[in-house]
């Protein structure tokens, strides 16, 4: 099932999907058990069907950099990447939904996620991803995290409904967190 939907993002642009009913019907089955929960798929035109098979993720990682006195430009500078979350802390925010918050920050933050990057079911590839995107093994890293006085992590989101899988974190990546002073969170769904 999983293989499937992978195979289906793959190959797939939503907008110029298309199919016959019977394989219309056998899409919705597989999407409804890759998200239980919250979509109305039977409600859904083809091509609302075809875009939620290529927005469902089982696993992604995100790399944060928190702290009270966390500058999201300077790590969106130092990465050279534009963060998908920038929060200071005592300051509004855009919320994932791209909405201001109604209260400021509580802390400090900086993040950067595969979620838009890597399609595996498996946590690995998204967590070399971050690696090698975001150049966490360069000297200077720890460093630079202990004279600016914040922590990292890894926080990993794992879709445990879906078939018989175990969150997979290298243990080349848990050394290089440990050197860090990071951690690695799994967050079981």
């Amino acid at each position: 099932m999983t293989a499937a939907h992978e195979d289906f993002v793959e190959r797939t642009r939503p907008e110029s999907w298309t199919s016959n009913s019977w394989d219309m019907h056998h899409l919705r089955g597989l999407l409804g058990r890759i998200n239980p929960v919250g979509l109305r798929i039977d409600m859904m035109s083809d091509l609302e069907v075809a875009r939620a098979m290529t927005d469902q993720k089982p696993a992604y990682a995100t790399f944060h950099v928190m702290g009270d006195s966390v500058v999201p430009a300077f790590w969106t500078g130092y990465f050279d990447v534009k963060p998908d979350i920038a929060i200071i802390k005592g300051e509004p925010f855009t919320t994932p939904s791209g909405r201001v918050s109604r209260t400021p920050g509580r802390v400090g933050l900086w993040g950067f996620g595969s979620k838009a990057f890597v399609v595996s079911d498996a946590l690995e590839p998204h967590l070399r991803f971050l690696v090698e995107r975001l150049d966490l093994a360069r000297p200077d890293l720890h460093e630079t995290l202990k004279r600016k006085g914040v922590k990292v992590r890894f926080w990993c989101y794992w879709d445990k409904q879906i078939g018989n899988r175990v969150p997979d974190v290298p243990n080349d990546i848990r050394a290089m967190m440990e050197a860090l002073g990071g951690t690695i969170e799994i967050d079981g769904y």
